[in-house]
């Protein structure tokens, strides 16, 4: 039966910007009070949050705005490093302003704690500001509850969290609002600015580049009048990318070529598609769905064109210059480079199903909206589809694809509450509230991992404590602490694994041979056949880096990948105590895991200023 005075709930009539207000706080709250431990231990969970770190200080130490290189790895010619100066930029100024206060430790303490908490806090404004386009108040407010149960979506901004991610998504945000706001010339244009930053500070923008540029083109072949918004995002895309090039990495880098980033190819593209876009339009006109056909086919093909003859080498992705060696034994095992299906089972559910129920919901939002309203639902749908096959091929993007889900789930959440409480029948409301707490990403995920467990007879979280195990074995080996016996030695060149070498360039004075970033393919092959192979042929590879240290964390997954790939070679050797003759091991300090070894022969580093 149907109740005919269905009763008003609480999430159709609480303002949004309130409900925002709340969640966010909340979330901060909760999340400083599960970090607050690790931010007083200075605990780095990622190689690239250590990384980041090590570049603001260098920044802050007088390293040249333009120079890109990481000069404590591989030296003397140091690390090419592929990341946006717009990210260090907010970490530095905060640290600059607190350090004279505070002091460099505490202040770090301090920033690296509390900058992802203002990052939350940008986050659901922008995505307070997302749910307003949908003209519902209840969606907004579920949507905004929803996002603060996702860890799919908010462990991007947890406490030490200080790499790009969080600002891809969002920079993703920001351009879905623009996408779906009225089709005109400024939206268009501030679109692809905010596309434009994104890309630059990381290439998995191009992906999402695409995504809009496709979303807008086809709305130009439905209607003329949206021929403004697509010229307007491409052009402003062309002219942008390299403005913000040239501030970021100087003059010099327009005419450099690297596939994992913008630059000269990617550059190419844009300006050439655009430019034909722009003159196509008014040289042929777009009058017809068959002249607007006509000039979208010629500006691909010839941006695709410029993209090859500008370096052919990128049609082969982004990280066509990897060694084999190093990608079968690096970059094959960075987990969330990878595609879905060579996941756990726990995260293979994680990715799926937010993703599936989020198309669902779209396609049932647009079947039951009509006009403008379904219109922008129609646009989510498509940026949402495109978002969550980007998501299948490469992990670290399931949290853009999960975001631009958010809306259509919270729609059909809402659909949802009010079928169970206009209906009196018992086992109906019933069913549609358990229907709506299935769709929390929190608890849909936990019953459906559950429920795989079953079909498959084993449980899936259990890969995932296997993952943690690791992931616990790794900080306690190059935490703060453990590295003290790292601290007592002149300061010197570490022959270490990749993985562990950003730990040590940020809470040592040593340099390294190379860290697990892939412009510095050669000096990453030294480092993993002089693990992998035998410690007499090894001592060769070692000694040409003039490594003076080899340091090792046996527990670590990285070691253990070396270890399978060669059970006589130097790591396995090393972490079953057989230390070759032409190493000598440093006793360790209490509570040290690390092993450290002194390559015979090698000297110490002269002080500086000795003769």
């Amino acid at each position: 039966m149907i109740d005919p005075n269905p009763p008003t709930l609480l999430f159709d009539s609480v303002r949004p910007r309130w409900t925002a207000l709340l969640c966010a706080f909340g979330v901060i709250v909760v999340s400083l009070w599960n970090y607050a431990p690790a931010i007083g231990q200075f605990l780095l969970f990622d190689t690239d949050d250590a990384l980041r770190l090590v570049q603001v200080r260098d920044l802050l130490a007088g390293q040249d705005w333009f120079d890109s290189v990481q000069h404590r790895i591989n030296p003397p010619t140091g690390g090419m490093m592929h990341w946006s100066r717009l990210i260090d930029l907010p970490i530095a100024g905060l640290l600059y302003l607190l350090e004279p206060v505070f002091g460099a430790a505490t202040s770090e303490r301090i920033v690296l704690g509390l900058y992802p908490m203002a990052l939350i806090a940008i986050l659901f404004w922008v995505m307070f500001k997302l749910f307003a386009e949908y003209a519902s108040r209840a969606v907004s407010n579920v949507g905004l509850v929803l996002l603060a149960t996702s860890s799919t979506m908010l462990f991007q901004f947890k406490p030490l969290r200080i790499d790009h991610h969080s600002w891809q998504i969002i920079l993703a945000v920001v351009v879905l609002i623009f996408a779906l706001r009225r089709h005109d010339t400024r939206n268009g244009a501030i679109a692809g600015l905010t596309m434009a930053v994104y890309a630059s500070i990381s290439i998995e923008g191009a992906a999402y580049m695409a995504i809009f540029a496709a979303l807008f083109a086809i709305a130009w072949l439905v209607r003329p009048s949206d021929g403004d918004r697509f010229i307007a995002y491409t052009v402003t895309l062309a002219v942008a990318s390299p403005l913000i090039l040239i501030a970021t990495r100087g003059p010099d880098a327009l005419f450099q070529s690297y596939c994992d980033g913008i630059s000269r190819p990617y550059l190419a593209f844009m300006g050439i598609a655009a430019a034909i876009a722009l003159v196509g339009r008014r040289v042929i006109g777009d009058a017809t769905p068959r002249r607007r056909a006509a000039i979208l086919a010629l500006a691909a093909i010839a941006g695709f064109a410029a993209f090859a003859i500008g370096d052919p080498h990128c049609l082969n992705g982004p990280f066509e210059a990897l060694d084999p060696r190093v990608k079968a034994l690096w970059y094959d095992n960075v987990k969330e480079g990878q595609p879905i299906w060579r996941q756990a089972t726990l995260r293979q559910v994680h990715v799926v199903v937010p993703g599936l129920i989020g198309l669902v919901a779209g396609g049932l939002a647009v079947r039951a909206t009509h006009g403008a309203e379904r219109e922008r639902w129609l646009a989510t749908l498509f940026v949402s589809a495109a978002a969550f096959a980007v998501s299948i091929a490469v992990l670290r993007t399931v949290s853009v694809a999960h975001i631009f889900a958010l809306p259509a789930t919270a729609w059909l959440a809402v659909r949802l509450f009010h079928r169970a409480f206009v209906v009196t029948t018992i086992p109906v409301r019933l069913a549609a509230i358990v229907a709506v707490l299935l769709l929390t990403p929190a608890i849909g995920s936990l019953i459906t991992s559950k429920a795989v467990g079953l079909a498959k007879r084993e449980d899936p979280s259990s890969e995932s404590r296997v993952e943690k195990r690791a992931i616990v074995r790794s900080i306690q080996c190059f935490s703060h602490g453990p590295l003290a016996q790292l601290r007592d030695q002149p300061r010197s060149l570490l022959f270490a694994p990749l993985d562990i070498s950003p730990y040590l360039l940020a809470y040592s004075q040593h340099s390294v041979v190379a860290t697990g970033h892939h412009r510095n393919p050669v000096a990453m092959r030294k480092v993993i056949d002089g693990f992998t192979l035998p410690p007499e042929r090894a001592e060769a590879v070692v000694r040409s880096t003039g490594a003076r240290f080899v340091a090792i964390c046996p527990d670590v997954p990285e070691v253990g990948n070396f270890r399978l790939d060669n059970p006589d070679g130097l790591a396995a050797r090393l972490a079953g105590g057989d230390v070759p003759a032409w190493l000598d091991a440093v006793p360790p300090t209490r509570g040290s895991r690390i092993l450290l070894y002194r390559v015979r022969g090698v000297r110490p580093p002269r002080p500086v200023g000795s003769p």
